[in-house]
């Protein structure tokens, strides 16, 4: 119940080391095992073969389930309508489930929608101190960009800004993050429930994505305070 994915396409400059392993849900597998049955993949021929001579386009699917394994190849035509649809369940699959959706888009759209989630973290990063959040925003626009370009080879050459500039916003939001949180520890010790719930607030809105532990942390532990400034115990 692992999926890996390697992919090398030169002639669109697309590459995918292969070197995941991700734990699938067994209930998913056998949904696409039975999918794999439903579209009558073992009932094809072992090898299609168009007439060109001077091509190589192949195509080579072998799938295995339980003891039933199944080759089928198809160099230089089209193929049967069956193989075709497998193999886009097998690569939408795949996409979904290891977040490589962008192989749907060019490599000229990936690198036109990277581009701008560069410049727009940019702008973000240097407005840092204009709104709490934009920090956060920046992070999140630059990883858009490195995931936009996961599948890009040769990197453009605005790569590598990208992955300088998302490192140092990382290390820098890390050390807001815990220098508030510091404060606030400092200030629940000495029972100024107010300056606790400044330093906690200040957390939440400059981490503003729920899903973030440190959000999370800071959360429950402002619930906590509010209640002390509610006169609870």
């Amino acid at each position: 119940n692992e999926l890996s994915v390697q992919l090398d396409d030169l002639e669109n400059r697309r590459h995918v080391p292969g070197g995941q392993r991700k734990k699938i849900d067994a209930g998913k597998v056998s949904q696409l095992a039975h999918e794999i049955r439903q579209q009558g993949f073992f009932d094809l021929q072992e090898s299609y073969r168009g007439l060109a001579t001077n091509v190589w386009d192949q195509w080579d699917l072998s799938v295995t389930i339980g003891r039933q394994t199944g080759r089928v190849r198809v160099l230089n035509t089209v193929g049967p309508d069956t193989f075709r649809r497998l193999r886009d369940l097998l690569e939408e699959f795949s996409r979904n489930e290891l977040g490589l959706a962008a192989l749907a888009l060019t490599p000229e759209k990936l690198l036109e929608m990277a581009e701008a989630s560069a410049l727009l973290a940019r702008s973000l990063y240097d407005q840092r101190r204009v709104k709490n959040e934009n920090l956060a925003l920046a992070i999140r626009s630059l990883r858009e960009a490195e995931w936009y370009l996961e599948t890009i080879e040769p990197k453009p050459e605005f790569y590598a800004d990208v992955v300088a500039l998302l490192e140092e916003s990382e290390r820098e939001l890390e050390a807001i993050y815990e220098d508030h949180m510091f404060q606030a520890e400092r200030a629940i010790r000495l029972r100024d429930w107010q300056e606790a719930a400044l330093h906690l607030r200040s957390i939440c809105e400059k981490i503003p994505e729920r899903a973030d532990e440190r959000h999370t942390n800071a959360r429950r532990r402002l619930i906590d305070v509010e209640r002390h400034l509610k006169g609870g115990k």
